[in-house]
This record gives structure tokens, sequence and C-alpha cells, in this order.
């Protein structure tokens, strides 16, 4: 009897240690610097993601830092809008470290677009490689930015009259490696090509 049970535990034990070590998603792009290539998450219009973004912060830079990460508690953020032409849509998020101790920032985090009920909207974000990655350090008061681009321009069965996209009324942002995010009001129009919105990494002011 115990010899024709050992097998089914031996795959029970496997089955749990499976579980324990879950599958990763990703409400931002993937881990590390780029490669000179876009890396794309695409966000479906259901509801704003709470998941954690991929593995962002390698091993040395954690060291490196020996202060923690930046939580979505502790910032707040704001939109500049940029110059604008040709179909061409830019602006920058601005966040700003509203806690009493350091934090730091590595990677591109995580965004959302979403609608006056807070529910998704189709978002599809890709990874700029310039400026890419780097540890950023924030002091209390101390302010990062992330540059963003979007089109105007209607994509592929979009509408090419009225709006290409319903216009999003805030976005959600979760940091880096954070599970968390905050939100932050968004006044500048529809993001065309089915939401795809093009995004650096944090990087100092």
């Amino acid at each position: 009897m115990t010899v024709r049970f050992r097998p089914l535990l031996a795959l029970s034990a496997l089955a749990l240690v499976t579980a324990a070590c879950g599958q990763p998603t990703a409400q931002s792009p993937g881990s590390g610097p780029p490669s000179g290539l876009s890396t794309t998450a695409s966000t479906e219009p259901t509801s704003p993601a709470t998941s954690p973004a991929a593995k962002e912060q390698p091993p040395e830079v954690t060291a490196e830092a020996q202060v923690g990460r930046c939580t979505a508690e502790q910032l707040r953020g704001e939109l500049k809008p940029g110059d604008s032409g040709a179909g061409q849509r830019y602006a920058t998020l601005v966040v700003t470290n509203t806690g009493k101790s350091n934090c730091t920032l590595y990677g591109y985090g995580g965004l959302a677009l979403l609608d006056g009920s807070g529910h998704a909207l189709r978002t599809k974000l890709e990874r700029k490689a310039n400026p890419g990655p780097k540890l950023v350090t924030l002091r209390p008061g101390g302010k990062a930015a992330k540059d963003l681009h979007w089109g105007a321009v209607p994509g592929e069965g979009e509408p090419t009259t009225g709006q290409c996209q319903p216009s999003p009324a805030k976005i959600s942002v979760i940091p880096p490696d954070e599970r968390n995010p905050f939100e932050l009001a968004w006044s500048l129009g529809p993001v065309c090509q089915q939401g795809k919105i093009e995004g650096s990494a944090y990087h100092p002011l």
C-alpha cells in the first residue's frame, strides 16, 4: 500500500510547490533595460489592474539602493501636456515623493486609461528605449518624470469621424515593482490606435 501511493504524494507535493511559486502578471512592460524594441502590455477594457509589474529592479540595483521603493501611497502624480502637432500628442507624468523618507524608482511601472466610473479602457502600453531604466532616488518632496507619447489619428478599424476611442477621464499608475496604483485626472483627449501609448522609464527632473 505504501509503495502504491508514493507517486500520488510526490505529485501532490509538486502541485503545492508550483502553486506557491505562482505565475507573474504584468500591467507594465517586462523587466530590465530595453533592447531597443518596444515591449507592449495590453489592458482590455474590464477593470483597473492592480497586479504587480514584472520584476524590473535587478539584484545589483536593489543592493545599491539600500532604501525602499516608492509606493503609490507616498507618490502624488501630475500630468503636464507637451507640444502637439501632426496627429502626435505628448505629456509628462511627474511624480512627487510626499513621504517623510527617501524612496527609489527603477523602470517603467504600469499605466491604464480609465473612464469616469473607474473602469479600464483599452490600453496598449509600450516602452520607449530612451530614457531607459536608471535608479532614481527621491528625497521627500523630490520629483521624477515619465515621458508619454500617443497618437490622435485613427488606426485600423477605428472611426474616421468623431472620436477614435472613448476619452479617458483619468489614469491608473502603478509604480515599478509595486502592486497598488494611484489615480490622477486625464483631460488630454482620446488615445487612438486602440489606446496605444508609449512611455519612458522614470528619470530625474
